[in-house]
């Protein structure tokens, strides 16, 4: 089953992230529910690695430095990078997808805005 064309293959264009290699052809092919749940699963363990007692006691018992900085401040700080970095993987992924109509413009709609 393949997916649907994105807005820009429509169009005829192309942005930079939605070139066609290998990876934009994987990322195309997985269906929206797979999508969601891999991301959503990857930020419900990252929420859970935040919120639970026992992963940041075990964090917080010794006194070893990573960077300079307490193992406990060193572990809040990589649970909020990797959620950063989850949250600009999906921004990439529906990118490459079409997924953002917000920043898909209407080449007919923007000629007919210069008409005026």
């Amino acid at each position: 089953m393949t997916s649907p064309p994105t807005p820009q293959e429509e169009a005829g264009t192309s942005s930079p992230s939605s070139t066609s290699n290998g990876l934009a052809r994987a990322i195309r092919s997985i269906s929206p529910h797979t999508k969601n749940r891999a991301f959503g699963s990857a930020y419900i363990i990252i929420t859970l690695m935040v919120i639970l007692p026992p992963a940041y006691l075990a964090a917080s018992g010794g006194t070893p430095k990573v960077l300079g900085l307490p193992f406990s401040v060193f572990y809040m700080l990589l649970n909020g990078a990797l959620a950063v970095f989850l949250i600009v993987t999906l921004w990439f992924v529906e990118d490459i997808r079409g997924e953002h109509e917000m920043f898909h413009v209407d080449p007919a709609a923007e000629e007919r805005n210069h008409e005026q």
